[in-house]
């Protein structure tokens, strides 16, 4: 049933802010100074918050560390898993690494997205290096704050790799109130919060936990101006976000998934594309299908879509208002 009365209009404001760097960038990663905290692994039985993005010149980190004799005896998983092939909202299980059989411990499970006690037991220190893209409701920035919230709380030191976020230049969005916090926002910045993970970091330890002891070190980026942009580097940081066009339209176009609008889960372009089933809707048409590790039950599973494909429309880089429509058919729900 589509909504009557007064027309809605829907504005949707993207701004390119990211940039596409192919050439080997010239700072350092945190997880890539190895000099700097080679000591503090040494003869530590380590748990390492860790996905397919991190990597130490070119090689999976825990590869490297492994050929440095770097005893890492837990991987802890967040939303999408440790390979990064898990779709969204996808309850991730332990299981154990199909590699080097490390245990994996899932952060991410039905009705468990806090750490105990038994999680941490037997690892004297803390390693997490995952690729965030710097928007609030991302669960990476949830579950960082738990792992904090749990190297406080049991004591066991927390070292956190810096990374560049795509929207270092941008800070957008209402700050989140309280009220409304839950696992897709529990920080108060922002939508869009411009901070890198070091600085995310910092701000959750200074306005969460500022007269609580604790042991967390950030290894910041080395070498690193803002100017410098976001490395892609053809890695997705979760399966849906696959060009960087959608990484980019993620901060709006995620704010159309509580409606029945579809922004293209299902296909193979998600989050740089919109529709409805409704053919007044626009002229271009994708097709939801279950795609395993992507998105098992899209929106509209089975059915044409109608709407715009907002890379052809050029959405990136200027305001894009979908009130320049004469019809927007929203469903009710």
């Amino acid at each position: 049933m589509l909504l009557s009365g007064p027309m809605i209009y829907l504005r949707i404001s993207v701004v390119l802010f990211l940039q596409l760097v192919t050439q080997i960038h010239a700072y350092q990663l945190g997880i890539e100074q190895f000099e700097l905290y080679q000591h503090r692994l040494q003869g530590k039985k380590i748990g390492f918050v860790v996905n397919h993005t991190s990597k130490i010149n070119g090689l999976k980190s825990i590869d490297f560390f492994k050929n440095h004799h770097i005893n890492i005896v837990k991987l802890f998983a967040l939303e999408h898993g440790t390979l990064g092939n898990s779709s969204n909202g996808a309850i991730i299980n332990n299981s154990k690494d199909p590699d080097t059989n490390i245990e994996i411990v899932s952060l991410y499970q039905k009705n468990k997205k806090t750490i105990s006690p038994d999680d941490f037991k037997g690892i004297d220190l803390i390693l997490y290096d995952v690729q965030d893209i710097g928007v609030r409701f991302y669960t990476y920035v949830s579950s960082l704050f738990n792992i904090i919230d749990a190297s406080i709380k049991y004591q066991i030191p927390l070292i956190i790799f810096d990374r560049p976020n795509p929207f270092l230049n941008l800070v957008q969005g209402p700050v989140l109130k309280d009220i409304y916090k839950s696992f897709v926002g529990k920080v108060r910045v922002p939508i869009v919060y411009g901070m890198t993970q070091g600085e995310l970091s910092d701000f959750i330890i200074s306005e969460y936990f500022p007269k609580q002891s604790h042991q967390i070190t950030v290894i910041e980026l080395s070498n690193f101006q803002r100017r410098d942009g976001f490395i892609f580097d053809n890695i997705p940081p979760s399966p849906n976000l696959r060009l960087l066009e959608a990484i980019n339209m993620y901060p709006t176009l995620a704010l159309l998934e509580g409606t029945e609008i579809s922004i293209g889960r299902g296909t193979w372009s998600p989050f740089t594309q919109i529709g409805y089933t409704d053919e007044r809707f626009g002229n271009h048409t994708f097709f939801p299908i279950s795609l395993s590790g992507l998105s098992e039950d899209p929106l509209h599973l089975g059915k044409t879509c109608y709407g715009e494909n907002l890379i052809e429309t050029k959405m990136i880089g200027f305001d894009y208002s979908l009130s320049k429509k004469n019809l927007w058919p929203f469903p009710r729900t």
